[in-house]
């Protein structure tokens, strides 16, 4: 028996459970060109550091084995090593758009895990690359009550792709092979909409929701995304503080038998970053 199938056997080892933490980077849309901001330049852009502090719920199936997902964010801070999100966007003034959002994310764990037919697992490392991007077309903009610039909204279109890719590597201890690795990458094309406005004069706020995955054979079965900011842009460059809320549902499947991968399961939680915009 190798070392994945003793593993596979566990009832529950810190693979998996690193496994199962590995969708709760997922990136999202910033704040993007808000209605009514004007430079007079042709371009337009902003940058938008965030962290999202989500849990997830579902269910996840590695190597043929099912397992029900309850983890938190205190979950993975546990476990984390270095991560970067950020996004990026930028928005020309006939109203064509572009966005990019990477995402790197490395958590791992040292505590030793026995395996029931010999054998520790000594260290647990995934390794994950989420990369968003996409085009942007604003269909229109739209005054407030009694024209009001502080209440201008706009709706924007939006297509692009969401790339996936994650690298687990377990190092074990008593046995050959000393070093087991899997990866997993897909890639969900999706449509969406924007809806971004001013609330109040320097007070914005964005609701986004895109659909995507549509069976194809290298895609989700689904994926749905719904994330929501509000922020307050201080007085020196555009700098824009931000709180959010974001929810993921992603359902993809792939294989059959003891090669069958499942990844059904809800991510959600509050957001916070920085925008800036020039």
């Amino acid at each position: 028996m190798n070392g994945f199938d003793r593993i596979r056997s566990t009832k529950l080892t810190l693979a998996r459970a690193l496994l199962l933490a590995a969708g709760t980077a997922l990136p999202h849309g910033a704040f993007g060109q808000m209605p009514g901001r004007t430079s007079g330049k042709d371009w337009q852009f902003s940058i938008m550091p965030y962290l999202w502090m989500s849990g997830i719920n579902g269910h996840v199936t590695a190597r043929g084995i099912r397992s029900d997902v309850d983890v938190d964010f205190s979950d993975i801070i546990k476990h984390f090593d270095f991560g970067v999100q950020v996004h990026a966007e930028g928005m020309w003034k006939s109203g064509y758009g572009f966005f990019i959002d990477p995402t790197y994310l490395k958590i791992s764990s040292k505590k030793d895990v026995a395996l029931p037919n010999g054998g520790v697992v000594d260290k647990v490392t995934m390794k994950q690359w989420l990369v968003e991007a996409g085009g942007v077309y604003r269909l229109g903009e739209w005054p407030g009550e009694r024209g009001a610039k502080g209440n201008r909204a706009a709706l924007d279109a939006i297509v692009g792709g969401r790339f996936m890719s994650t690298d687990v590597a377990i190092k074990l201890k008593d046995t050959s092979p000393t070093y087991i690795s899997r990866d997993k990458q897909w890639l969900d094309l999706f449509v969406g909409g924007r809806l971004a406005a001013n609330l109040a004069d320097k007070v914005p706020f964005t609701l986004r929701s895109d659909i995507g995955g549509f069976g194809l054979g290298f895609s989700s079965n689904i994926a749905w995304n719904l994330v929501s900011y509000i922020g307050y842009e201080l007085p020196w460059y555009g700098i824009t503080p931000a709180i959010g809320y974001r929810v993921l549902y992603v359902d993809y499947q792939d294989g059959s038998g003891n090669n069958r991968f499942v990844y059904d399961t809800w991510t959600h939680g509050p957001i916070l970053g920085i925008a800036f915009q020039f």
